[in-house]
């Protein structure tokens, strides 16, 4: 037996300190050297395709090059989208603007603000932006409505200028078919600088059946303004994206305002017919069961 101090050999079968001699191997026969591959063609698209491809997508393709560079118009085009979308994301919500006076005026909306009180702190701190400042709390527990069927919010998120064009015709073509399915609908509310995790705090106060935040989407270079709808089934702090579903890409070029209202609308239908929300809903839209437990 081996000592326990003794770990022998890599060469050890079996028995402490015997080595074993490798026999040398044989050279190897030398490789034919390879013949030279022919260079491959490039790619060579037919003319007509390339517009076709153009058009199909609003992403920067066929640009062209100047030696290396980009074009001088493709450059200057790119950076005019660029400062486009930082623009958007550094723009706020403005209750009083033009653009949100319907929701004002036609459905009582009033303004509150999150705990991240600055843009520059929103951009910074996520975790403010999903928790009520004490004022806008207070506000929302006086002045909100309670228990309603749907409570729909209004947040700038990262494109103020998307909430401020498709919220209002998303409102007024929403409220109508909320009407027409008999559900209370809670007194609008506006919040600045917000997160989507802010749902699970309305839930807290208004105890709502069902919470919709319209929310403005993070810009690109192609769409600066895109408004997304999310909705939670009675949410409560312990929500997570999980627990939301989600409809997206509400602007001119992706789902227009009044479509993606009725498509809320329908999906609200399920939402309450299923008493969830996200995952859960889809597993139950779907009768899908959980596995036993092991």
């Amino acid at each position: 037996m081996t000592a326990a101090g003794d770990l022998g050999h890599p060469g050890d079968l079996g028995h402490p300190g015997q080595l074993h001699r490798l026999e040398p191997l044989e050279p190897l026969e030398p490789l034919e050297p390879l013949e030279p591959l022919e260079p491959l063609e490039p790619l060579e698209l037919a003319e007509p395709v390339r517009p076709a491809l153009a058009d199909a997508t609003p992403a920067r393709v066929f640009l062209g090059r100047v030696g290396t560079a980009l074009r001088t118009r493709d450059m200057l085009a790119l950076r005019v989208d660029h400062a486009a979308a930082r623009d958007a994301v550094q723009a706020r919500l403005d209750d009083e603007s033009a653009a949100l006076e319907p929701l004002v005026a036609g459905h009582g909306m009033f303004t509150v603000t999150t705990q991240a009180q600055t843009p520059h702190v929103y951009l910074r701190r996520p975790d403010l932006g999903r928790l009520f400042s004490p004022e806008g709390a207070a506000r929302i527990r006086a002045e909100g409505t309670a228990g309603p069927t749907v409570q729909l919010i209004v947040a700038d998120g990262l494109s103020a200028r998307a909430v401020g064009s498709y919220a209002p015709p998303f409102v007024a073509a929403f409220t109508r078919l909320g009407a027409a399915r008999g559900w209370t609908l809670g007194r609008l509310i506006a919040v600045r600088h917000a997160r989507v995790g802010l749902m699970n705090e309305v839930g807290e106060l208004l105890r709502p059946q069902v919470v919709m935040m319209l929310i403005g989407e993070r810009p690109g270079l192609d769409v600066q303004a895109s408004m997304s709808a999310y909705f939670g089934y009675r949410p409560t702090p312990a929500c997570t994206d999980a627990d939301r579903s989600l409809i997206s890409n509400i602007h001119d070029d992706g789902i227009p305002p009044a479509q993606a209202a009725s498509g809320a609308a329908a999906l609200i239908d399920q939402i309450l017919a299923t008493r969830a929300s996200g995952v859960s809903a889809l597993l139950a839209a779907h009768d899908h069961k959980r596995l036993p437990a092991q």
